[in-house]
């Protein structure tokens, strides 16, 4: 896997492309109000079972600085070719990559502030795919 960096895009202002992740923000931003993130206790999954298969949740683990899966919709575990519950999330991706994408959602769960990565996943017999975290 791969990622393609484009210094040309200003982070602050790249568009959410996919309607599913425009809807978990909106729906984060609904729930949280003034507050930097919602309660967990408010989070209900069902209110999102449209894009549910393309959801992923990660949780940090600090012990081995890693981002594992705590939840990965169907439709994410068909595009890894199986389950990732407790995967790294990291895993495949060369070191710079791991780097920079931790970092961004290291900041992201300090602020508790949502972060989005977009990607173009390349398979070596497959077309490209783009995605969104």
């Amino acid at each position: 896997m791969s990622i393609t960096h484009n210094p040309e895009i200003s982070f602050s202002s790249t568009p959410m492309l996919h309607p599913g992740s425009r809807q978990l923000f909106r729906y984060w931003e609904a729930l949280r109000a003034e507050r930097p993130c919602p309660d967990r206790s408010e989070i209900d999954l069902r209110q999102l079972i449209e894009i549910m298969p393309n959801i992923v949740i990660l949780e940090a683990n600090s012990m081995l600085q890693t981002w594992q899966y705590r939840l990965a919709g169907t439709a994410v575990c068909d595009l890894f070719d199986g389950s990732q519950t407790g995967r790294n999330a990291l895993d495949g991706w060369d070191r710079f990559e791991q780097g920079m994408v931790a970092k961004s959602f290291g900041i992201a769960h300090a602020r508790k502030q949502p972060c989005l990565v977009q990607m173009r996943i390349v398979y070596e017999s497959a077309p490209l795919v783009s995605a969104e975290l």
